[in-house]
């Protein structure tokens, strides 16, 4: 992948990372726990995916992306 290609992909991940956060968030304040272990796996599972097929590829075809400070970084979900 292109470099500007790559950071583009990169950085769009990384925003949509920070959204599915604020979403778990969301979800954990207007449901059950029962109700948010099924939820926040899901987002958990979706940003794993993201995060290991494409961003984790991306890092280490350029891995000078990785090290910038974009002010976004990935999540720690605990989905449990």
């Amino acid at each position: 992948m292109k470099f500007e290609t790559a950071e583009e992909v990169a950085i769009v991940l990384l925003r949509t990372f920070k959204e599915l956060d604020q979403l778990a968030t969301t979800i954990r304040a207007g449901t059950s726990e029962e109700e948010f272990a099924d939820y926040g796996r899901a987002v958990a599972h979706a940003i794993g995916n993201l995060d290991y097929q494409i961003l984790a590829k991306i890092y280490r075809e350029h891995p000078g992306l990785e090290k910038r400070d974009t002010g976004l970084h990935p999540p720690e979900m605990n989905a449990n």
